[in-house]
């Protein structure tokens, strides 16, 4: 992470992510974050057929899974945050299935933007 001439922490731009990992590792160590972002991890479960992703830190773990809406995995991600406390990306480990593309396809996002744009 990198840090302004003032020492603040500067927030990473995840537009667009290079993996579905990245993304969630966003999701997880970044409050406040745009509604879409969990959109489009629901799209990317959906879209990969990916069953459950599990997010393990330390002791604690959490499953998402296919059918979720964004609403509910930015609930799921917010509690899960604020039991595991402050998190740093090395401390997380995101398990996917075996085999599933991992990449977020602009198209991807593009689309959840039109349907927070639609709504």
């Amino acid at each position: 992470m990198s840090t302004s001439k003032r020492g603040y922490k500067v927030i990473p731009n995840p537009w667009p992510p290079d993996s579905i990992e990245r993304l969630i590792e966003h999701a997880i160590t970044w409050v406040g974050l745009a509604p879409v972002v969990y959109k489009v991890i629901a799209l990317w479960i959906e879209d990969r057929k990916a069953r459950k992703i599990k997010i393990k830190c330390g002791e604690h773990e959490l499953e998402i899974q296919g059918g979720m809406s964004g609403k509910e995995i930015e609930r799921a991600l917010g509690k899960f945050r604020k039991l595991v406390g402050e998190i740093d990306e090395d401390d997380l480990k995101i398990i996917l299935p075996s085999g599933v593309d991992r990449s977020v396809p602009v198209e991807m996002v593009r689309e959840a933007n039109q349907r927070k744009s639609n709504k």
